[in-house]
């Protein structure tokens, strides 16, 4: 169970309470399956003949779309946390976010690609700063922080994300709701 400012997330829809990490892997087992089953050009609109008359280029890139529309769906689907933020996200009219991903130490510090792998690997936390875009209010961005558990199959930079991302729509929702 996941708690952001008095509110609680992490309640499946059939009522049974369910972990983050086992929502994230829920998710993440999820897309793996639908993806191993391959590909299917009707999915993003095209005949396999249309989809076999395009460059390599665009069929690469409508590929890269379709995987990441699952990984999106997979995660709405499985993650009550992804899936209320976003809903947040939508009732409040959020025009745009932008996300930075941090760690302590700064990947700041690497010089080399190898060397920026292990800053990650070895961090002693993890950070998401979420920054939401509005109309009314301008930028409105919360950062969240969790520690690097080490855990097999665990990423508390998905974790930090998802709690910015919260933080960020409860914060805007108070802004919104004091002008009122």
């Amino acid at each position: 169970m996941l708690h952001v400012i008095g509110k609680s997330y992490g309640t499946s829809s059939a009522g049974s309470q369910r972990s983050f990490l086992s929502d994230k892997l829920l998710a993440t087992r999820a897309a793996r399956l639908r993806i191993g089953k391959g590909f299917d050009p009707s999915e993003m609109g095209y005949t396999q003949e249309e989809f076999d008359a395009l460059s390599e280029w665009q069929q690469r890139h409508v590929l890269q779309d379709w995987v990441i529309g699952v990984e999106v769906e997979t995660t709405l689907e499985h993650n009550p946390v992804a899936r209320r933020r976003a809903k947040l996200e939508w009732e409040l009219g959020v025009k745009g976010r932008t996300h930075e991903f941090l760690t302590y130490p700064s990947l700041d510090l690497a010089t080399t690609i190898e060397e920026r792998g292990r800053l990650i690997d070895n961090a002693r936390v993890y950070g998401s700063t979420i920054t939401l875009h509005t109309e009314d209010l301008g930028d409105v961005a919360a950062t969240a922080w969790v520690p690097n558990f080490k855990a097999i199959g665990y990423s508390g930079i998905t974790l930090c994300e998802e709690v910015a991302g919260l933080l960020a729509v409860e914060r805007l929702k108070r802004m919104r709701e004091s002008r009122a």
